[in-house]
């Protein structure tokens, strides 16, 4: 089976940076690097992806991307993330991104984990997705739709939920994140970017 790695970067540098990390894994057949959100999903309805890679800005439009990507449901070896702040850490680990590294990550062990993921089983990997802090599938539409400033009663009749249960997703949602607030985690993407 031919092993696809997608690199999601808006920097040519980032995507350059990890495309030489990734020539170095054993029976790698294809990279892709995509620069665009629109390109990324257009990458993931393709054949199944072996490992993601995202390099992640933060602004609260891509954060609401990449929650909505299901990298259990698209990729046999996991989601790597690169970020700088810790909130994005907290959402993107929830997200199922199961490797989200710091962007400062030294690049001797970004390019060690990328090995220790690259030789671990589809088996192994999804033993490790059934962790119970993954955002529930309406927790992650609510959450979604809440960074693209969308207010509770739109997104009730869209998703056709009363406007207590969304409120109680994004609260979930919420804590499963640590984060206390809304505005509190938009505050902390804001002012980290």
């Amino acid at each position: 089976m031919d092993k696809r790695i997608v690199i999601y970067s808006e920097c040519p540098h980032a995507a350059l940076g990890l495309v030489s990390l990734c020539q170095n894994l054993p029976g790698k057949s294809e990279c892709q690097v995509v620069t665009t959100r629109d390109a990324l999903h257009q990458a993931l309805i393709q054949p199944i992806v072996t490992l993601l890679l995202c390099v992640a800005k933060g602004t609260t439009e891509e954060m609401a991307d990449l929650l909505e990507v299901s990298v259990p449901k698209h990729c046999h070896r996991g989601g790597v993330t690169l970020h700088d702040t810790p909130v994005l850490k907290r959402m993107l680990d929830a997200a199922g991104f199961d490797m989200v590294l710091s962007a400062r990550e030294p690049l001797a062990s970004l390019a060690e984990r990328l090995r220790l993921m690259w030789r671990r089983t589809p088996q192994q990997y999804k033993q490790q997705c059934r962790k119970t802090t993954i955002y529930l599938a309406k927790e992650r539409a609510v959450l979604c739709e809440l960074l693209r400033g969308k207010n509770l009663n739109y997104i009730a009749d869209n998703i056709g939920l009363s406007y207590n249960s969304v409120s109680r997703y994004k609260q979930r949602g919420l804590r499963r994140t640590g984060i206390d607030s809304l505005n509190a985690m938009i505050c902390e993407l804001n002012g980290n970017r």
